[in-house]
C-alpha cells in the first residue's frame, strides 16, 4: 500500500532500530480502494509495517480485546508505540461514548504482539476523561505517563506528567 492510499487519524510511527522497520499505529487505518479486516474494529489496535515509510503492509492486529469488557469496552484507541528498555509499550487512551476514557500500557517483547495489558487499573486517576498518552523516560531513566486531562472536564484542558514505577505497572 503506497503511503498516498493510507488514510487515518491520531498516526504515531515507530522507527525500530531493533528490526529494521518501521511501525505505524493510529485510531484506525482506511486503506483506499480496499477493504481490511483490521480496519477500526471497537477493541482492537492494528499497525502497519514499513521497510522505507512509502510502501505499507495491510493493517495487522496486534491488541484485541473484543469480548474482555475490560474498562467497560475500548472503541478506537489512539497509540503510540514506544521501544523502551527491549520491551515494546503501546500507550494510548481506550474507552467509548459512555465510558470514561482512561490513559492505558500495554507491553509485548515484539512490535507485533501479543501484548498484554500491564496493569487491570487505568494509570489516570477516576473518573478523569484522558486522552493523548504517552510515555518518556527522562535522563535519569525514570518512566513518566503523560496525557490531556480532556478540555470538557476542566475547562482549558491540562497536560499530565506523572512518574510510572521502573516495571511501568503503576504511576506513583
Amino acid at each position: 500500500n503506497h503511503a498516498h492510499v493510507i488514510g487515518t487519524s491520531d498516526p504515531h510511527i515507530l522507527a525500530d532500530r531493533k528490526t529494521g522497520k518501521y511501525y505505524m499505529t493510529s485510531s484506525g487505518f482506511t486503506i483506499i480502494g480496499k477493504t481490511s479486516r483490521a480496519n477500526r474494529v471497537p477493541g482492537t489496535i492494528s499497525c502497519l509495517v514499513s521497510e522505507d515509510l512509502i510502501h505499507w503492509s495491510d493493517p495487522i492486529t496486534i491488541f484485541d480485546c473484543r469480548g474482555t469488557d475490560f474498562w467497560g469496552q475500548m472503541g478506537y484507541p489512539a497509540t503510540e508505540m514506544h521501544l523502551i528498555g527491549g520491551k515494546y509499550y503501546l500507550s494510548g487512551t481506550a474507552g467509548t461514548p459512555g465510558y470514561t476514557r482512561k490513559s492505558m500500557i500495554l507491553v509485548a517483547d515484539n512490535p507485533l504482539g501479543p501484548f498484554r495489558w500491564l496493569s487491570n487499573e487505568p494509570y489516570s486517576p477516576p473518573g478523569w476523561q484522558t486522552s493523548d498518552t504517552t510515555l518518556d523516560v527522562d535522563q535519569q531513566n525514570h518512566p513518566w505517563i503523560v496525557y490531556s486531562h480532556e478540555w470538557y472536564q476542566v475547562s482549558d484542558g491540562q497536560m499530565v506528567a506523572q512518574p510510572l514505577s521502573d516495571d511501568f505497572t503503576h504511576t506513583i
